[in-house]
């Protein structure tokens, strides 16, 4: 790889970091406004809903800590303890934080068993539904933001936290239905249902974030998603290119790691053969800035055969 493309792709780097500390700087704060508030309308209007949301709403900042110390670690360059950079640090803060999301789900089921039970008395209804619309507000505009961010980045943590946050706009969206209903008809039991609901919905997620988060600790394959671009590329190289075998992928937090064997005809030099795995992989990053590329050249007896989509082996 030449020096400009790898200036890029640190250039790259940088500017991903930048966005992912700035979306998880403001999930963090955003978090803590609506801990506050949220819980500020539990206390006043004794709804079960409410305080479910006011709970997940203290998890979401506590994962948000977890999140912004990850972001950190993963952009750590490889040491000698590391050898493969710190990129699943982002995967360890996403199974944190799918535990941390399935412990809210768990009490604000809690909650929602026991009001039912013990149901209260009255809703103060008008209070609690003016600070979820102001949550649904804001939180609404996190979304938004972390969507960009997750779109130029890709990051684990960020899509966690992004599909976190989306099933906040539903749950708060429920409650102030919920509210809504209480002050039109006076009954609380609907309260107790959109809090199980709400319950249910959370750890859902939570079993989400954490298969996500498992995939990338255990280096599940993902060569499908690359198998059509690089033949495409190869392509461009025939006839010194005969094909590619052996094709694998493992998975750093947003980096992937490509490997794959490329046949090509014994009677090239070595010169030849470093300039063409170069291109190859100057060609995959330029489409994939988020990867590493380990060719592997093997020699092969079928020299001059023309490479087709159909017969590049994997």
């Amino acid at each position: 790889m030449n020096l400009e493309t790898e200036a890029e792709n640190e250039k790259l780097k940088v500017k991903n970091l930048i966005l992912k500390k700035r979306a998880s700087i403001l999930a963090l704060l955003i978090s803590g406004i609506l801990l506050i508030f949220k819980s500020g309308a539990g206390w006043w209007t004794d709804s079960i809903a409410v305080w479910a949301s006011a709970t997940d709403s203290g998890l979401d900042f506590l994962t948000s800590l977890i999140n912004l110390f990850a972001i950190l670690v993963a952009f750590k360059p490889a040491d000698e303890d590391h050898r493969y950079g710190h990129g699943k640090a982002e995967a360890i803060a996403g199974l944190l934080q799918s535990l941390f999301i399935f412990l809210s789900g768990s009490l604000i089921f809690y909650k929602a068993i026991h009001s039912f039970f013990e149901p209260p008395k009255e809703i103060q209804d008008l209070p609690g539904i003016l600070a979820m619309v102001f949550s649904l507000v804001l939180t609404v505009f996190l979304v938004i933001y972390q969507r960009y961010v997750l779109k130029k980045t890709g990051s684990l943590v960020i899509s966690a936290d992004s599909l976190h946050y989306s099933s906040d706009i539903l749950s708060n969206s429920a409650v102030i239905l919920s509210l809504c209903v209480v002050r039109i008809t006076g009954t609380v039991q609907i309260d107790f249902i959109v809090g199980s609901l709400i319950a249910l919905y959370v750890i859902w997620s939570s079993a989400q974030i954490f298969r996500s988060s498992v995939d990338i600790l255990m280096d599940k394959d993902v060569s499908h998603f690359y198998h059509s671009s690089i033949v495409r590329i190869l392509l461009d190289f025939q006839p010194q290119v005969l094909g590619f075998q052996k094709l694998r992928t493992r998975s750093l937090g947003e980096l992937h790691i490509l490997e794959f064997h490329l046949l090509m005809p014994g009677n090239l030099t070595l010169h030849k053969i470093k300039k063409i795995t170069d291109s190859v992989e100057v060609r995959l990053k330029s489409e994939f800035p988020s990867i590493e590329v380990w060719i592997h050249p093997i020699p092969s007896n079928a020299r001059g055969r023309k490479i087709k989509k159909g017969n590049l082996n994997s």
